[in-house]
């Protein structure tokens, strides 16, 4: 019995995790749905997913883990709409192990899902490797054209006053326009932006 425990108040995106859930594992299922937080009652152990989403607090990440008595096996797993250091925090914090992003592919939420209960183990929390890595990415769209051109000399190995001599700008500003294409792109290191190499040279205006 694969029993799964929903927290949030959206029919529609209830609807596609049970969808979900219901056929990757043929073996019976069970749901239980709370619309919040607050009226989630005391959970025991023999829930296989515990899945929350829509706005989570910090002191909403504390409640669930007061309210959760688990397997080791059971796998928590959060969507939320933006993702940030402090989620990062939150997970260290908590008995979260996992956050995906709201707006993820219904193919590659499934795949986390049933790659998280067959290991019954995550071996990565932070979706730092590589068959994680597309839950997290953000989308270089959403770069300037000044930030894109910033990245790409990184992908190209120059270095903050190399970019600075060509562009004809202090290291300051430099460093200003990484720091905010890296919160764009959801990236906390320099070599982390060669996984966007390509997706920036087919964009690039």
């Amino acid at each position: 019995m694969v029993t799964t425990v929903i927290v949030g108040n959206s029919p529609l995106f209830n609807i596609s995790l049970k969808k979900i859930i219901s056929e990757l594992f043929c073996e019976n299922v069970s749901f239980k749905e709370y619309p919040d937080v607050e009226s989630v009652a005391s959970l025991d152990n023999e829930a296989s997913f515990v899945i929350a989403y829509d706005v989570l607090r910090s002191q909403d990440y504390m409640r669930l883990n007061k309210k959760i008595r688990r397997q080791k096996s059971t796998i928590m797993l959060v969507f939320k709409e933006t993702l940030g250091l402090q989620d990062r925090k939150n997970l260290m914090r908590s008995k979260v192990d996992f956050i995906i992003p709201m707006r993820a592919e219904i193919e590659l939420v499934t795949e986390t899902i049933k790659s998280l209960y067959e290991t019954k183990e995550v071996k990565n929390k932070f979706i730092m490797s590589k068959n994680y890595l597309s839950l997290f990415r953000g989308d270089v769209v959403d770069l300037t054209k000044k930030e894109m051109n910033v990245m790409l000399k990184i992908c190209e190995g120059y270095s903050n006053v190399e970019i600075s001599k060509e562009m004809g700008v202090s290291t300051g500003a430099v460093k200003a326009t990484i720091t905010r294409a890296r919160r764009k792109l959801r990236i906390t290191s320099r070599h982390q932006t060669l996984n966007f190499y390509d997706d920036l040279v087919s964009n690039y205006p």
